[in-house]
């Protein structure tokens, strides 16, 4: 004897399973399932990939391959990173690293600067991405702040690096 197969649906669904149903809903509640696995999916993928600064919530319907192509024509923290260390040629684990020198300090500064100015993030985010303390970060920001007033070859350099990661690839 076949034993009667019941909707497992958490809200107690008493709909009966026919044998050729190899799902444990029934065919509204499967397509509610599936429809709630998407959007956590896409949410957890949109989280991951913009600063929470950023997050906004989108009502658009467009295809998820629009979204991803425009996400990465987009100014990122990653990018500008990148673009630092390739302006400075150290590489991105020297520029998060705790070493105090000159060659390393002087690009994660002007990194601290370009986040904040072009990206508007706070000084505790840039803290987070750079594993240091926001008033590190505040010291740092300031630094490169008045160091532009005075060093024309810093000032020189940082708009170069703008250029560089703003100029279309």
């Amino acid at each position: 004897m076949s034993q009667e197969r019941k909707c497992k649906w958490f809200q107690g669904c008493s709909t009966s399973l026919s044998s050729y149903n190899n799902s444990d809903l029934c065919g509204p509640h499967q397509k509610e399932q599936n429809e709630l696995e998407t959007a956590a999916r896409e949410k957890a993928f949109w989280n991951y990939r913009i600063p929470t600064s950023r997050r906004k919530v989108s009502r658009s319907k467009k295809p998820i391959e629009v979204l991803i192509k425009n996400t990465k024509e987009r100014l990122t923290a990653e990018g500008i990173l990148t673009t630092v260390c390739q302006a400075y040629q150290v590489t991105l684990d020297e520029l998060i690293s705790r070493n105090r020198k000159a060659t390393y300090s002087s690009p994660r500064q002007v990194a601290m600067y370009l986040l904040r100015t072009d990206l508007q993030m706070s000084f505790p985010e840039i803290g987070r991405m750079l594993k240091r303390d926001h008033s590190n970060i505040m010291h740092g920001f300031r630094r490169i702040e008045q160091l532009l007033k005075s060093d024309a070859t810093l000032t020189h350099r940082v708009e170069l690096i703008r250029s560089q990661y703003k100029s279309p690839a």
